[in-house]
């Protein structure tokens, strides 16, 4: 009987400490930022804005915005987007995307969240909303967007961000694509066996704001994603109402080669300029 209770007390000392370990360390585990850009526009031939956009006295955002002329053949209709990344890298890392959006023929800024790339600050829950709420305020102050102009375009984790800005401000419509409904379901995925829900310091969730947003929605996932389960995207379309489209992808999480598809290109291009 000794031994069996020394062996519960042992497991329970180190369940305490796994769980500990989670809450402490839970920021090194979601958020997987780089400094050193690996790339930029002009490499690839591409013209571009360096800027920096300032979120505090103290610290600056910064982004590469890409101004497209009027294109008579959509009308003259003119759209730019607002684009939010995921929890790894830096936007030297989304040059592909980048070249995708350049080919539709639609203004962009891409901008790193604090902490990210040449971003300064800390990164963080609200910091991040932040970073995207002032973004989308310089692109009407700064370049004169109206906001009905202003498509957001958010990727894994940055569909949870351009979600709660839309609960903010007007925007033309919302891009999520590859997201997950809220942190807590993919930590529950993720870690069943643990009081996740108790542990956690950021939330994320999309499920609790989407409903709410009055602009057309564009759901875009993978069923072969094997980090965001696909049944989540299904969640968000669903929750998103009449307002909701959605459009499915091909290959893994991170495997871009859906940026190809004519069916993923037409899909994004209509829902820019409808």
């Amino acid at each position: 009987m000794r031994i069996l209770l020394g062996l519960i007390g042992v497991g329970l000392l180190t369940y305490i400490g796994i769980c500990l370990y989670l809450y402490l360390w839970q920021s090194r585990m979601m958020f997987y930022p780089t400094k050193e850009l690996t790339v930029t526009p002009d490499q690839v031939g591409l013209q571009y804005d360096n800027v920096q956009i300032n979120v505090k006295d103290d610290e600056s955002v910064h982004g590469w915005y890409f101004d497209q002329p009027v294109d008579q053949s959509k009308g003259g209709e003119r759209r730019v987007l607002l684009f939010c990344h995921g929890n790894g890298g830096n936007i030297s890392n989304r040059l592909e995307t980048i070249l995708f959006l350049q080919e539709i023929g639609v203004s962009l800024l891409i901008f790193d969240y604090r902490g990210y790339g040449q971003s300064d600050g800390e990164f963080g829950e609200e910091n991040m909303y932040q970073d995207a709420l002032t973004s989308y305020r310089w692109l009407i102050d700064e370049k004169g967007w109206q906001s009905e102009q202003i498509i957001l375009f958010g990727r894994s984790l940055g569909g949870a961000i351009v979600v709660d800005l839309a609960t903010k401000v007007k925007a033309g419509g919302v891009i999520v694509e590859s997201s997950f409904t809220a942190i807590g379901d993919m930590a529950s995925k993720m870690y069943p066996w643990l009081p996740v829900r108790y542990l956690l310091k950021y939330q994320f969730s999309s499920i609790d704001k989407i409903a709410d947003l009055t602009c057309p929605i564009l759901i875009a996932h993978s069923q072969e994603d094997s980090l965001v389960p696909y049944e989540m995207g299904r969640r968000l379309f669903e929750v998103g109402g009449d307002k909701a489209q959605f459009v499915e992808l091909s290959g893994d999480h991170d495997e871009l080669a859906y940026l190809q598809s004519s069916t993923y290109r037409s899909a994004i291009r209509q829902f820019i300029f409808q």
